[in-house]
């Protein structure tokens, strides 16, 4: 069984936080079901096919309109729904259709080349901006000093947690979601930054990778 699971935090940041999980695994072996469970709420999708319709179906879609769509279409269990969940519910599509051949030809693909230093568009098909996620360098879940301000940057909805579990191993990074809020310096602080300063800097220096690496792509991508 391969899996993607992602951590999140449930509240606003204003309030203590409530870290939950949402996953989805199947074997990711053609046409193998697909399962996503989000609390005590699961979802089967009989089909790959299935679960990319969904996934076409509401590109561009934000939390709010995602979970409208999802209740018109018969998915009433998500109705009662957190914005910060329909988010992550969104943020797992997302992920599936850009990791999908590497979690399925683990042992021809790398992994890795769509895991770090990625980014994920929500195409909207409109004029205006796109929302993407932006998956952080390698670099940052290798050394532990990054470590208690990752937390932190999850606990106030500015990062959110994935894990890649392919058979026995597993892979973890952060990534920025597609839509986060404006959080004053007094809730960057943590147990190794008291002030919250250096927290701060970190996820400045977190929108600037994101920044450059779409840029980038926009520059070398013909």
């Amino acid at each position: 069984m391969k899996r993607i699971n992602i951590t999140y935090n449930d509240n606003s940041f204003t309030e203590s936080p409530a870290i939950k999980n949402i996953s989805l695994e199947g074997t990711f072996i053609y046409p193998s079901s697909f399962t996503i469970r989000s609390g005590q709420t699961t979802i089967t999708f009989d089909t790959r096919n299935e679960l990319n319709h969904l996934f076409e179906k509401t590109k561009g879609l934000n939390p709010n309109e995602f979970q409208l769509y999802l209740i018109k279409n018969g998915f009433d269990r998500w109705k009662n729904s957190s914005f910060y969940e329909m988010q992550a519910l969104k943020s797992i599509l997302l992920c599936f259709h850009w990791m999908d051949l590497s979690i399925s030809n683990e042992n021809d693909l790398d992994i890795d080349k769509v895991l770090y230093d990625e980014f994920i568009i929500d195409w909207n098909y409109q004029v205006n901006p796109q929302n993407a996620i932006y998956l952080l360098q390698k670099k940052y879940t290798e050394h532990e000093k990054y470590h208690s301000q990752l937390k932190r940057l999850l606990e106030i909805n500015l990062l959110c947690k994935i894990t890649i579990s392919i058979e026995q191993e597993h892979l973890d990074n952060y990534f920025i979601p597609l839509l986060t809020p404006g959080v004053q310096l007094e809730y960057y602080k943590n147990d190794s930054d008291l002030s919250g300063i250096e927290t701060n800097n970190l996820w400045k220096t977190f929108l600037r990778e994101k920044s450059r690496r779409i840029n980038y792509w926009l520059k070398n991508r013909f």
